[in-house]
């Protein structure tokens, strides 16, 4: 439970963080 969203909240940053770096 807990670690499923930690997983999913680190996925989401790290694509968040890709979008912003290929602008």
């Amino acid at each position: 439970h807990g670690t499923d969203t930690m997983a999913y909240s680190a996925s989401m940053l790290s694509f968040m963080l890709k979008n912003l770096k290929n602008r």
